[in-house]
């Protein structure tokens, strides 16, 4: 007699709702965007973007709208809070929302938002701009991604482009285009009642229920299959749906900042070098990729100078060629002043300018502290090799016989070892794995004999 291995058709049932959530979740992730869904009624979607307007704000707002567009949501209100953003993202972004086939309204709140710089542009473009008391739209004059103001012909092609992409906007949407272009020439910022009364915000809302009251019946153009329809907006009876960013765009979104990405890319080199200098440590290693790979994620959702990061990057590079080639210390010193310049051009830009840049850099504090442990870091080690090679100048008995090092090759009759802060040839009796402790027996000219600390 043979039993079935098969599952019974209750169990399977029993497990079938645990991998559908499973998988639910996993979709989510992916795709960047999790959503909360009421049954009934016909359906408002909700997108809060708040922050820095980068790649990942895009990607949230593009799944956003897809989610949207297969619940056949009535409206999508975008909640905005923005001190501005990236070129490319803001194009984008506003591509999306022009050419959305059901009506956007972007609703500058809560009380104390801001839509400045991009988030001027994202605003304008919706069918209604919406904001809540207390709140601010404008300040889209463009900027160097060091926060300062352009200069001569750089300031007339920065300014010049941003004021074209918003006249385009605003006659796209029928919006006062000298109020608008103001914004950009002369940096104007307008209160929630300013806006209105001017004509580049719609109305003002207290709250998402006083929105929707507001919207009721008005009536709007959307990208439709034969291009340009009108659309009633209907929110009576209404249902909200908040579309939120997935774990792993919030993940994204949290390490879109400056100062994260100078700090990982700083703790990682550190780890890698003390890794390499004490071989078999593990730990400082595996902490030093993972912040390598927390730098390159952050540093890929900003205006990253990439010449600045090849520049941190080979400062630890000399600094390690160090540890296997001895230079003297001259290799030490130039990798200190790479990292320090690599710090310092880390998000400078010196090409096009970026007309919605809002000024991307470093904290003062930030920089200063990474560049001090960096230093001592890598700074502290020549100097004791230099110490040594000064007190054992003029010396000729050997120095190094009874000194405890590491194997830096694996030694079978010939390899390499670290002893006394510098690299030495070295052979042994008994084979030697790589990463183990090692004590001097004798000197040979340039070559050490050596035994496992352990024998």
């Amino acid at each position: 007699m043979f039993r079935h291995s098969v599952l019974p058709h209750k169990m399977i049932w029993k497990i079938f709702p645990k991998l559908a959530v499973v998988a639910v979740a996993l979709y989510s992730m992916i795709v960047g965007v999790s959503m909360q869904v009421d049954a009934d009624g016909h359906k408002a979607a909700i997108i809060e973007l708040d922050g820095i307007i980068a790649p990942v704000t895009q990607r949230y707002l593009e799944n956003s709208l897809e989610a949207a567009t297969k619940v056949d949501s009535e409206v999508v209100i975008i909640k905005l809070d923005t001190p501005g953003g990236l070129l490319d993202s803001t194009r984008a972004m506003v591509g999306l929302i022009i050419e959305s086939s059901f009506p956007v309204v972007v609703y500058v709140a809560p009380s104390g938002a801001q839509a400045a710089s991009a988030g001027t542009f994202i605003a304008a473009a919706a069918n209604i701009v919406a904001m809540a008391p207390a709140t601010s739209i404008g300040a889209a004059s463009p900027v160097q991604a060091s926060g300062g103001d352009f200069e001569g012909a750089l300031k007339e092609k920065a300014y010049q482009d941003a004021a074209a992409e918003i006249r385009s906007i605003a006659e796209r949407r029928d919006r006062p285009a000298d109020v608008l272009e103001s914004t950009v020439f002369e940096a104007k910022a307008f209160s929630a009642q300013e806006a209105v009364d001017l004509g580049i915000a719609d109305l003002i809302a207290n709250d998402l229920d006083d929105l929707l009251r507001e919207i009721d019946g008005m009536s709007v153009e959307v990208m439709g299959s034969t291009g340009e329809t009108q659309r009633i907006i209907n929110t009576q009876g209404i249902s909200l749906h908040y579309i939120e960013m997935g774990f792993f765009n919030k993940v994204l979104a949290f390490l879109a900042n400056p100062n994260l990405a100078f700090l990982f890319l700083s703790l990682g080199g550190v780890g890698l070098y003390a890794e390499i200098r004490n071989p078999g440590m593990i730990l400082p290693g595996i902490v030093g990729i993972i912040c390598l790979i927390l730098a390159f994620m952050a540093l890929g959702n900003l205006p990253t100078n990439w010449a600045g990061v090849a520049l941190v990057i080979l400062g630890f590079i000399l600094a390690v060629s160090e540890v296997v080639v001895d230079g003297f210390g001259i290799p030490g010193v130039l990798g200190i002043v790479s990292f320090i310049l690599g710090g310092s051009i880390l998000f400078a830009h010196f090409g096009t300018p970026d007309p919605f840049e809002f000024g991307v850099s470093l904290d003062a504090w930030m920089f200063g502290s990474m560049v001090v442990l960096v230093t001592i870091v890598l700074g502290v080690p020549l100097i004791a090799i230099a110490f040594a090679r000064k007190v054992n100048r003029g010396i000729p008995i050997p120095q190094t016989i009874g000194l405890i090092g590491n194997a830096l090759t694996s030694i079978d009759q010939q390899g390499r070892v670290r002893v006394r802060g510098e690299t030495w040839n070295a052979r042994a009796d008994q084979p030697i794995a790589k990463g183990r402790a090692v004590r001097v027996l004798a000197e040979d000219g340039d070559v050490l004999l050596v035994t496992s600390e352990d024998d």
